[in-house]
């Protein structure tokens, strides 16, 4: 199971598809009460290491390190570039298929082109 953390951009089509599937744990920066739409990304990373989340997300802060609160963690974290929720949603249950929460946290990267699935 992939236990997901949909950064402020992420939803629509997506969170409705994946949250229907028994594959997924979700939850939206959006909902999080301590968090919330205006959530700065260092405590968006807190919050998914301390609560075994991966990052969804489409912001580049997450990847090139500037999110990053220095604190010798990574929750993991699944990039896409395009708003293709349908595409973005077949390749996360590709990933999901061969991976879960413990083989994609402490450090891994996935970049999900929208293309990947064409």
């Amino acid at each position: 199971m992939l236990r997901l953390l949909f950064d402020q951009h992420a939803g629509g089509e997506l969170y409705e598809r994946l949250a229907a599937s028994d594959g997924f744990d979700i939850e939206r920066v959006r909902a999080v009460d301590s968090l919330g739409p205006e959530a700065d990304d260092a405590d968006i990373w807190r919050y998914a290491v301390q609560h075994d989340r991966i990052v969804l997300t489409n912001d580049q802060h997450f990847i090139d390190g500037t999110a990053d609160p220095g604190e010798d963690t990574h929750p993991g974290v699944i990039q896409y570039v395009a708003y293709d929720w349908a595409a973005i949603a077949d390749a996360i249950e590709t990933i999901a298929a061969l991976m879960d929460t413990e083989a994609i946290a402490g450090g891994t990267e996935l970049f999900v082109p929208t293309e990947w699935t064409d």
